[in-house]
């Protein structure tokens, strides 16, 4: 797989990733996750984020997992906990 961060003052951001489907089953978005958060701990960053997450999407489902987590309300501004369960994609439920 390949991955795209962008690196702000004080975060690292999942840009974009893409891998072989044939890998699918050896989970590579989780590998990549992981990977990511290890390098903005090592760089001394204070946030790492996911990047978009499309609820509906079984694509991005992965990172649904990732807890604790918060998203950005689009409509107030505001950067809000993440409650509903693992798997729902961020959706109220």
């Amino acid at each position: 797989g390949v991955g795209f961060l962008d690196h702000a003052d004080n975060a690292l951001n999942s840009v974009y990733f893409c891998y072989d489907p044939a890998c699918a089953e050896r989970n590579p978005g989780t590998f990549s996750i992981l990977q990511e958060i290890e390098r903005t701990r090592l760089m001394g960053l204070s946030y790492y984020y996911l990047g978009y997450i499309i609820p509906g999407s079984r694509n991005m489902l992965y990172k649904d997992y990732f807890r604790p987590r918060q998203y950005l309300n689009w409509k107030s501004g505001e950067w809000e906990e993440v409650t509903s369960p693992p798997g729902s994609c961020g959706r109220k439920t």
